[in-house]
């Protein structure tokens, strides 16, 4: 208790006055930038043939039209080189997105769509509302209508449509976040089960874009706070951290956070791993290993593959640190990578067991003799010594003193 005493008469200190939300400009939608300002002509159409353009010996595949979304309205289309993507399920409706080559008479193909059960209806009452709010002149009624109608899609089960939802959200995320409300994250979360394989990533993404900006991801740091004052005092707390746009005062905010509450703050620090900073982020990741706790291996190894090179270094040090079982895999991942090699190596060493020393042998084998890499196999032989494993022992004991 005196330590949460601490921090709470800290906090007031910490965090200067809100600042108001900046309001986004609406943009052009992802889908208009995508594929329909790229697509003079869109088309609902079939199969019909396949011939070889003699002179040029090009492959034409002709579609009879049965409605025109956009263009001038044809009964048929002929486009060119369209391959296996032409004849593939010749007995459905498709969906073609076309560009108009050099004559003018033949079209190249952009995108197409075909219209299974799943599929048909939605796709094109989509397309249509775009098509449609692509001339409204208000550009936030533009967009209210364009999060709606995801929203909505992102429940249906059309590939097509529950694609374009989880791009568009996330564009409305970065332009016009403040749309986004609590109700709008929790039908999010509960589309992910029918969402499609291809897309279930991109639906991590806007799930955790989402969260941050409607701070859903600090609840189990709030929750670890008692209820009444605390609690409150601690929401207050985060609610003028997410105002705080200067990177380099967040990570001061926390560098006094995690002073003040020791390993209270660790949920706290899993919540950061979300910053848009990558400063604040291995600020975060460094007080994560230091705490060691299992359960923060998760938010260490969230999209660890897209961090950037000195916070992959971070996390892949502090997944060491805590060394569990089921993290080792993730590490093993980097040892071809050169620029987390030194501490992908630490990190084996620290998880310990015949997987991770086999790897070191195998490194140690393929670097000894080599021109620059001594340092290296030095440190590698010094990982397998007795001085190695007092001088862990020694840290992990001096970790548990300095975060109570």
């Amino acid at each position: 208790m005196r330590v949460l005493a601490a921090l709470l008469l800290l906090l007031p200190v910490l965090f200067a006055q809100p600042r108001p939300a900046v309001r986004g400009k609406p943009a052009r939608s992802w889908l208009h930038g995508a594929i329909l300002d790229r697509s003079d002509t869109i088309v609902v159409a079939r199969y019909d043939k396949d011939e070889i353009l003699p002179i040029h010996e090009i492959q034409m595949t002709t579609f009879k039209v049965n409605q025109t979304l956009k263009g001038t309205p044809r009964t048929k289309v002929m486009i060119g080189g369209m391959g296996d993507r032409g004849s593939a399920f010749k007995d459905l409706d498709k969906i073609l997105f076309l560009k108009p080559m050099k004559s003018g008479r033949i079209f190249e193909l952009i995108d197409v769509v075909d219209l299974t059960g799943r599929e048909e209806g939605v796709v094109e009452r989509t397309i249509r509302t775009y098509l449609r709010l692509g001339r409204a002149t208000n550009p936030l009624d533009r967009e209210r209508a364009l999060f709606g109608l995801s929203l909505t899609n992102l429940e249906t089960s059309s590939v097509f449509a529950t694609r374009t939802a989880i791009k568009e959200l996330g564009r409305v995320a970065r332009d016009t976040p403040f749309l986004f409300r609590g109700t709008h994250l929790d039908r999010i979360v509960a589309a992910g089960a029918k969402v499609p394989r291809s897309a279930r990533y991109s639906h991590r993404i806007l799930v955790r874009q989402v969260s941050k900006i409607l701070g859903t991801h600090f609840r189990a740091a709030e929750q670890s706070f008692p209820e009444g004052g605390p609690r409150e005092e601690f929401k207050r707390a985060v609610r003028s951290w997410r105002r705080t746009p200067e990177s380099a005062e967040r990570r001061q905010i926390l560098d006094r956070m995690v002073s003040a509450g020791g390993r209270r703050m660790r949920l706290f620090c899993e919540a950061v791993m979300l910053d848009d900073a990558p400063e604040v982020r291995q600020r975060a990741a460094f007080y994560l290993g230091e705490f060691a706790a299992s359960a923060s291996r998760r938010a260490l190894a969230n999209d660890i593959d897209s961090a950037p090179p000195e916070e992959l270094k971070l996390r892949i040090e502090a997944l060491g640190k805590i060394a569990h079982p089921e993290s080792l895999p993730i590490v093993l991942r980097f040892v071809p990578d050169r620029g987390a090699l030194d501490a992908t190596l630490l990190a084996l060493a620290r998880f310990g067991g015949i997987q991770a020393g086999n790897v070191l042998d195998r490194v140690e084998r393929a670097l000894s003799g080599k021109p620059g890499e001594e340092e290296r196999v030095r440190r590698i032989r010094y990982y397998r010594s007795e001085a190695f494993t007092k001088a862990e022992a020694k840290r992990r004991l001096q970790a548990k003193k300095t975060w109570k």
